[in-house]
């Protein structure tokens, strides 16, 4: 009787955790920073561009140490490899449209559930040239608002337009872009959408043998 209860304990945890909403905030305002929220808990990555260079410098070190380590094997001692079966471009053609088509099933049941939220967007237009900035200006405005359009219209986009600021600056040469932006998502979702994933890759992968062996039965 413990083992159930402790059973029906454990489901009950599972369920909340799927069921919690999960969110990343991306920030830049000067530096680049990460926030992972699981409901009102919140983990913080500042430097987040520092942090990913630190860790790829350190990557490439040890793979360089290893391959200074790692030893020729002696004549004879390996045995050749088995020539790999070549593919054809209809193979090649065919995966790529099972991949494509997969692909956009997944994204359109993802961006179904993803909910994203604009808090600010500051974009400051400089060039060297005044025609420079006002060209710059006149191009940032019209894609980054065309682009907020957008998403507010096909997806569950959140965002003030009087939190959007897009100015030129005559006086400065370098432009300054920042912003704060967060997606939020349920565990169980993510689960849904691979499940899904799984099942029309399982789909599209059986389809040619099925109609292979229906080839072979009218013949």
């Amino acid at each position: 009787m413990t083992a159930l209860y402790i059973a029906l304990v454990l489901l009950a945890i599972i369920i909340i955790l799927l069921l919690l909403d999960v969110g990343i905030i991306f920030e830049l305002d000067g530096d680049f920073s990460v926030r992972f929220r699981i409901s009102a808990f919140t983990l913080s990555f500042k430097n987040a561009v520092k942090i990913i260079n630190k860790f790829s410098e350190k990557k490439k070190k040890k793979a360089a140490v290893t391959k200074i380590k790692k030893k020729k094997p002696a004549r004879g001692s390996v045995k050749p490899r088995p020539p790999k079966k070549k593919k054809t471009p209809r193979d090649v053609f065919g995966f790529i449209k099972m991949l494509t088509k997969i692909t956009a099933a997944a994204s359109e049941s993802l961006f179904k559930r993803i909910r994203i939220k604009l808090y600010y967007l500051s974009f400051r237009c400089a060039a060297a040239e005044a025609q420079s900035t006002a060209e710059m200006y006149a191009a940032a405005s019209s894609a980054i608002f065309g682009l907020l359009e957008i998403l507010d219209r096909f997806l569950h986009f959140k965002y003030n337009p009087d939190l959007v600021f897009i100015f030129p600056d005559f006086t400065s040469e370098k432009p300054e872009f920042a912003f704060k932006i967060q997606i939020v998502i349920k565990p169980i979702h993510l689960f849904s959408v691979a499940f899904s994933l799984l099942k029309a890759y399982i789909k599209r992968k059986d389809k040619p043998q099925n109609e292979r062996n229906t080839v072979k039965a009218s013949d």
